[in-house]
């Protein structure tokens, strides 16, 4: 609703102002007088600025809220944009800007400690990695770890090998990839290890499968 008159927009996500065209400016019930205006507004992608008549102020209303908001007036049927801020304001649009961990586990999950906790183990038809008999193996160098994390990388490795991610390997082997550290963001004394593998995908052959459409899946559903 703007002023009294229920009015037909588009929120833009993109839009910095808000627009009516004549179209919807006509209609409004006690039409409010047009200010003069000196911005110059471009459509997205265009460096033609659009014809404006004027502006005013008028209420607007959401089934939620209500603000008071500037609209400019651009001639022709273009079509009419709530900005991004007005959308907000009335909540018209929801963003999530940040996504937040929750500290305890919903209670239904509690049923399932098997698939809940810890890492297990995957039971399917063993991985057959194709690996191209032509390509040289690569022993890359190995990177330097930092002194100062040098503790956590062996307590890291520890862990995984305890938790049969990872196993030792004895001996010469024709491959080696390096490992990286990285601590968390919000924990410091807490490290990612992550392994440099450009050079073992070169050399692993590709297989190729036809990703099913939804045509396909709903087909297998059917019933």
């Amino acid at each position: 609703m703007i002023g009294n008159t229920k009015t037909m927009v588009m929120a833009d996500s993109g839009a910095t102002v808000n627009i009516l065209n004549q179209e919807d400016y006509l209609p409004l019930h006690h039409r409010p007088q047009l200010a003069p205006s000196k911005s110059h507004l471009f459509p997205y992608m265009s460096d033609k600025p659009l014809v404006i008549q004027g502006k005013f102020e008028a209420e607007i209303r959401s089934d939620q809220c209500t603000s008071k908001e500037t609209f400019y007036i651009v001639s022709g049927p273009s079509g009419s944009l709530l900005s991004w801020k007005t959308t907000q304001k009335l909540r018209l649009i929801k963003v999530a800007n940040a996504i937040s961990e929750q500290p305890n586990a919903p209670e239904f999950l509690c049923d399932f400690p098997d698939i809940t906790s810890g890492m297990d183990a995957y039971k399917g038809e063993p991985v057959n990695v194709h690996v191209d008999p032509s390509f040289v193996p690569v022993a890359q160098p190995h990177r330097r770890i930092p002194f100062y994390v040098r503790q956590h990388v062996e307590g890291k490795l520890k862990e995984l090998e305890e938790s049969d991610i990872i196993e030792r390997s004895e001996g010469p082997t024709p491959w080696i990839s390096p490992i990286m550290v990285v601590s968390k963001p919000k924990k410091p004394d807490e490290i990612r290890i992550f392994v440099d593998m450009r050079s073992v995908n070169r050399a692993i052959i590709r297989e190729r499968h036809i990703i099913p459409t939804i045509d396909d899946i709903a087909a297998d559903l059917n019933g």
